[in-house]
């Protein structure tokens, strides 16, 4: 009988060994298939901004947006029928959560409008490769050695920067709806700019400082921007949260200023392909970024023969925007008129 009993106890134990043998093999496939496929495979990525996509079909190209189509559906089965646009990249996709693509929870790019407002999401398919998880130097801070958000400064960088290249800035939160109210009040723009943007609150995990400046009214507030004289200023993750959790839409910035402004915008406005490769590249970036709109701030004079093309980038921009995230807005800074002269006019005329 004592044999008997030992016989089975070792039994039971080989059989939970071969099981967990089972169990360990059958997972260390499914890593292993998984890593070598990553790099082959296309992965889903979901942000709320109304649209939807399509594969990608290259792997070489740095514009995120090719084309974007509207959906006359809310539902999300009539989402997935709709008109599809293509979507380029080659860069990786955040390391953090990213929805399966299926309307599931768990990710922040999943994260829905309140408040009574259409939900509606957009994919984009991309390939990814192991060698683009490691952050660029740009994006780390040199003393600390924690991430940190950057401005675009010149127009190369614009016209090749890609998505997925600093994940730790990307934003979790999609802007709130807001209750309706039958009050009508003049729509309230905060723009930050304050010591030339970046300061404190470019480190993306946080600082350790009580001294950096708050907003304590943003029901008071239509919308936010980031401020900075570079060329392209994305805000801080810190502040998008901030404002989209109190259902604030957020702008970044594109601003030409002085001589190299004029240099610059010569650049932009030499063909229409360059002034649409840019305009597309400000879609992607904002589509990244759960940016909401941008403010155009032009201070610099333009050629004459410059001002049709100007605005033509202005309003390919606008169409854009609106075709890719829901309820953006583009808006002009009063600076250049009718003319390519830089004359500020302090209100709203025939001139800007």
């Amino acid at each position: 009988q004592n044999m008997f009993d030992w016989w089975s106890v070792v039994c039971a134990l080989v059989a939970v060994l071969v099981v967990s043998l089972i169990v360990y093999q059958t997972f260390a496939a499914g890593q292993g298939t998984a890593g070598t496929a990553i790099s082959v495979q296309t992965t889903r990525l979901n942000y709320s901004t109304g649209r939807t996509g399509d594969d990608v079909t290259q792997d070489t190209t740095h514009t995120i947006l090719s084309k974007c189509t509207s959906s006359a559906s809310t539902s999300q089965s009539e989402e997935l029928n709709a008109s599809k646009r293509s979507v380029t990249a080659n860069r990786k996709r955040q390391s953090d959560g990213i929805p399966d693509g299926n309307g599931q929870e768990g990710s922040p790019h999943d994260t829905a409008m309140s408040g009574g407002l259409e939900t509606k999401q957009t994919e984009f398919h991309c390939r990814v490769s192991e060698s683009d998880f490691a952050l660029s130097h740009q994006h780390l801070d040199s003393e600390t050695e924690t991430p940190v958000i950057q401005p675009i400064k010149s127009l190369d960088e614009l016209l090749s920067w890609q998505p997925y290249s600093d994940p730790f800035s990307v934003p979790v939160m999609t802007v709130r709806g807001r209750i309706p109210t039958t009050t009508s009040h003049p729509r309230l723009m905060v723009c930050h700019d304050m010591m030339g943007g970046y300061t404190a609150d470019r480190f993306v995990q946080g600082y350790p400082s009580d001294i950096n400046y708050h907003i304590y009214h943003w029901h008071m507030i239509s919308c936010f921007t980031y401020f900075s004289h570079h060329l392209v200023t994305v805000p801080p993750p810190g502040w998008t949260n901030a404002a989209h959790m109190n259902g604030v839409p957020v702008l970044g910035t594109f601003i030409t200023e002085w001589d190299d402004g004029a240099v610059k915008c010569q650049k932009i406005l030499e063909s229409d392909s360059t002034c649409r490769r840019v305009a597309d590249q400000l879609v992607a970036i904002a589509v990244y970024y759960k940016l909401d709109g941008w403010l155009i701030n032009i201070e610099n004079n333009i050629k004459a023969d410059h001002i049709v093309r100007l605005r033509d980038f202005v309003l390919y921009l606008t169409d854009r925007m609106h075709e890719c995230v829901a309820n953006s807005q583009v808006i002009w800074y009063d600076s250049v008129i009718n003319t390519g002269e830089l004359k500020w006019q302090n209100e709203l005329n025939k001139l800007n």
